[in-house]
């Protein structure tokens, strides 16, 4: 058993309070990109990442996913338990077998992002959070309907700025597809084509 610090218990939090979006009673695959760019900036390996993950974060936070009605703005975990978990760091074995699937995809897309994320200058993390932002937007929603908010501004402002979006949008489509619903994967081409409209369509 490890004692954490006062000084790893600050660097914990943002990490923690990242990582719970993904327990969310909403759509948590938008928040994916920025629970990414904040897990990348600490020093942490993905290993230890994902065991911050699994050991500390998920047994707490699984239970609003199980609720009937849970919460859908902000998850508040009890520190004191995010701190035990720490200092215990014993894999809830049964726990993630029985429940872990409903955010695994979810966070090995995060994974793969922090993975991107450090091949990359710090000065490029805003621009790509964003731009996966926007394409996962259209992407996740029904390809039929239009978003809510507009987003050819935004793709016009990341092309100025020097962004390649195409490249990135065949780098992110994998990741994407990897968090579909089973019952919406049938759909992953036509999700992919109205990413390709917006795209061009913001020239």
């Amino acid at each position: 058993m490890t004692t954490l610090g006062a000084e790893e218990i600050a660097r914990r939090r943002p990490v923690w309070e990242a990582m719970s979006d993904l327990f969310l009673d909403t759509e948590v695959r938008f928040y994916v990109p920025r629970i990414a760019r904040i897990c990348a900036a600490t020093s942490w390996s993905l290993e230890q990442l994902d065991r911050i993950f699994w050991c500390e974060v998920f047994p707490l936070a699984i239970g609003n996913m199980l609720e009937i009605a849970g919460e859908w703005g902000m998850l508040e975990l009890d520190e004191t338990e995010l701190i035990q978990r720490a200092n215990e760091a014993s894999m809830p074995t049964a726990k993630r077998t029985l429940h872990g699937w409903m955010v695994d995809s979810e966070w090995r897309a995060a994974g793969a992002l922090i993975e991107r994320l450090r091949t990359e200058p710090a000065e490029r993390w805003p621009p790509l959070e964003q731009a996966w932002d926007v394409l996962g937007r259209r992407y996740f929603e029904d390809p039929g309907t239009d978003l809510l908010f507009p987003v050819d501004d935004k793709l016009v402002t990341l092309r100025a700025g020097g962004l390649a979006i195409e490249d990135e949008w065949r780098r992110y489509e994998p990741i994407a597809r990897g968090m579909l619903l089973a019952g919406d994967r049938h759909g992953a081409d036509a999700r992919a084509s109205a990413v390709i409209t917006l795209l061009r369509s913001a020239c």
